[in-house]
């Protein structure tokens, strides 16, 4: 009779500064129904507790493994991970976030029917306090394979598939010794860039339909920070995205057309975070010009309809576009005093 291998899986959790949240995290895996893993917890230089908390759990559980490094930031560390990493399948776990106790029950199921080289599934949004918020969007059917056209199409035009953290990723399919030296300073979009290389080369992918991750909604975590580098760190992603569609063929008209339109409806949106943040003037307007210096930016403009834009996006669009730096100074100025003037009034009902 044949044996069944037992598959393990190497769950990676980067941990920096989260103390207030780190024990809920490991108590999450230590309480997954599946009980075949290690993790592999690596302290990037915290300065509060987390890194005594990590070496308190390698006591009570052998399967945890301990590295301590100075700082080098998420992208960094998650390589550093994967290399410790001894698994069958790879898991990402942010330390402020926690899973579901049947987890990994429920991809150890999905691997062991499909034999696939990745599994995405869904994740819940909690509060601070891990009260649940709502869940992500269902995006196919529980258990398929997902067509990969359908894939990138969906990269394309969303966010919805790029976080690593709603990934179970065979570790056959990733290349340990790839090089992100070129990309430490980015803080943002780095999930994609690291789902990218498995995305290609990852055979077949199934979906489970199943919210499984809880997300924590932390109002000082990175992604709730307004940033002057996120344009350019998105517009170094996507790029990357595009060198991607290239290899693969995608680079036709049609979705050209949907790849830059998607990005710069970003951009766009992102220019009124900045405009609506309190921040010095000066800086929202050097972080809004700095989209004329990304060539991805630029190379958009013959893609893009302005009149189909709303009014207010259309206007700066055409401010950035024309270099117009004193309409542009004089404008975030108007938009951003309206923004104050609308919050007093919801304030006061």
């Amino acid at each position: 009779m044949e044996e069944i291998h037992i598959i393990l899986y190497s769950i990676l959790i980067p941990v920096y500064n989260v103390e207030s949240y780190l024990k809920e995290c490991l108590d999450s895996v230590l309480n997954q129904t599946y009980k075949n893993f290690e993790v592999i917890l690596i302290d990037d230089g915290s300065t509060d507790s987390s890194g005594k908390i990590c070496d308190e759990y390698k006591l009570l559980d052998n399967r945890i493994k301990v590295f301590h490094q100075t700082n080098k930031g998420p992208l960094a560390t998650r390589c550093e991970a994967l290399r410790r990493a001894s698994g069958d399948y790879c898991l990402f776990l942010d330390s402020d976030d926690f899973w579901d106790k049947d987890l990994l029950e429920t991809i150890n199921e999905a691997t062991m029917t499909s034999q696939c080289d990745m599994v995405i599934y869904r994740y819940k949004r909690v509060s601070e306090s891990g009260i649940f918020i709502s869940n992500s969007v269902s995006l196919f059917k529980d258990k398929s394979v997902i067509n990969k056209d359908v894939l990138y199409k969906y990269i394309i035009n969303s966010s919805n598939l790029n976080s690593l953290s709603t990934k179970a990723v065979k570790r056959t399919i990733i290349d340990i010794d790839n090089d992100y030296s070129n990309y430490s300073s980015i803080k943002h979009s780095e999930d994609l860039l690291q789902s990218l290389v498995l995305f290609y080369r990852a055979e077949t992918i199934v979906y489970v339909d199943k919210p499984l991750y809880n997300y924590r909604i932390r109002k000082g975590s990175i992604t709730q920070q307004v940033s002057k580098n996120f344009i350019s760190d998105t517009s170094i992603v996507r790029g990357v995205l595009l060198e991607y569609l290239k290899k693969l063929g995608y680079d036709n008209e049609g979705t050209l057309g949907e790849f830059y339109r998607h990005y710069i409806n970003n951009i766009l949106n992102y220019f009124y975070i900045i405009i609506y943040a309190d921040m010095p003037l000066k800086d929202k307007h050097i972080a809004i010009l700095s989209a004329r210096n990304q060539m991805l930016y630029m190379d958009s403009l013959k893609y893009i309809d302005a009149k189909r834009l709303s009014c207010p996006k259309r206007i700066l669009y055409y401010l950035v576009y024309n270099d117009n730096r004193r309409l542009l100074l004089h404008y975030i100025r108007f938009v951003y005093y309206v923004h104050r003037i609308k919050i007093g009034q919801n304030n006061a009902h």
